[in-house]
Order: C-alpha cells, then structure tokens, then sequence
C-alpha cells in the first residue's frame, strides 16, 4: 500500500516528496481503523472508566487533607476498586509504636 502510495505521489501528482506525501496518506487512511480498534480494546477491558492520572490526582489531593491512617487506607482502598474493579483489597502497613 505505502509503495503504491508513493508511486502514485510521483507519477500522477508530482509531489517533491513524495515519501512524505505518502507518509501522511498512510497516516490519514490508518488513524479511522486505529481509532475503531483503540475503542473495542478499551471496552473489552474496561479502560474508559480507567483514567489512571485522574485516579492518582483525586487520590493525592484527599491524601494531602489527611492524617489518620485509618482515612489513607480507606480512601487507597476506594481509589482501587473505582479504578480497577477488583474483587478483593488488602492493604498491608507497617504501624510503628511511636510513644
């Protein structure tokens, strides 16, 4: 198809470059079929309710409010499951005895 593409640039069209032109041909005739398989790969795993750097931000900004542990470990747990959908949590930390 990229040959094609070329040769079609330099014989009908006489383009200068014709390897550029056909780059972008190739690039516009690609992007519709890569946009259709962007969109079943997201749905199958579920990647349109995933926005890891939305998730992240959220997740920062109630951790900066935020001292008690119980609270991060709440919200680290809420975070996850509206994130990935697990079927299961578990949080380990490591409490140190400060007195």
């Amino acid at each position: 198809m990229f040959a094609g593409l070329v040769l079609f640039a330099t014989s009908v069209l006489s383009v200068k470059a014709p390897v550029a032109a056909a780059t972008l041909a190739a690039a516009a005739l690609f992007n519709p079929l890569r946009r259709r398989v962007q969109h079943a790969v997201d749905r199958r795993f579920n990647r349109t309710r995933y926005n890891a750097e939305a998730a992240v931000a959220s997740f920062s900004a109630r951790l900066r409010q935020t001292v008690d542990l119980d609270a991060v470990q709440g919200e680290l747990s809420s975070t996850v499951h509206r994130a990935f959908e697990p079927a299961h949590v578990s949080i380990w930390s490591a409490r140190g005895n400060s007195h």
